[in-house]
């Protein structure tokens, strides 16, 4: 049986949740749960800190660090590879997903919530992480770290929010966001 959640081939429609959505202010600092969240096309979540210009890795501009995702699943392997609970606010993504590929998902659009999104890269995981919340998560994470994406159409993300792929010819009415293509030239 495939499992959508560790980026094997996806060969029936799925159709997941929003478990949990997280923002955090500036870089280093811990990132809180919302009951909903705005996702601002070709910037990221408002409030949030690679919204806000103030991310660990905020001077790397890339329109794929809008938003990540990561699934509750991976959450849970993690937390038995390293044998101590971890929640997923640990992990510093901003939305937590159940029965997602997100591994697919990359160059795919699809929904969350009221947003439309595309899956521009896989996350990579990184040591600072680790120093971060002083779990060793590093390792367990390789290959299945989250998503990162790019916010094409905004809107509002709340926890029990549905994560679909688009429908046929749903992806015809994105219109990529004045702020993707300025940062592009620069």
């Amino acid at each position: 049986m495939n499992d959508p959640t560790r980026g094997e081939a996806v060969d029936q429609p799925w159709r997941g949740e929003v478990c949990a959505v997280f923002a955090a202010e500036t870089a280093g600092v811990e990132m809180h749960a919302v009951t909903a969240a705005q996702l601002v096309a070709g910037v990221g979540m408002e409030g949030d800190r690679y919204a806000l210009g103030k991310g660990h890795y905020s001077h790397l501009w890339h329109p794929d660090r809008q938003l990540t995702l990561i699934a509750q699943e991976v959450i849970d392997d993690v937390a038995r590879a390293i044998g101590e609970p971890i929640d997923g606010v640990e992990l510093r993504r901003n939305v937590v997903t159940r029965g997602v590929p997100l591994n697919s998902l990359v160059e795919k659009y699809f929904a969350v919530g009221e947003a439309i999104v595309y899956g521009g890269r896989l996350n990579v995981p990184c040591r600072y992480l680790e120093r971060l919340i002083d779990k060793k998560v590093f390792e367990p994470l390789l290959g299945c770290s989250g998503l990162n994406c790019q916010i094409l159409r905004g809107g509002t993300v709340r926890p029990g929010d549905v994560v679909r792929p688009l429908r046929p010819g749903e992806e015809n009415a994105i219109e990529v966001p004045v702020a993707l293509v300025g940062k592009d030239a620069g």
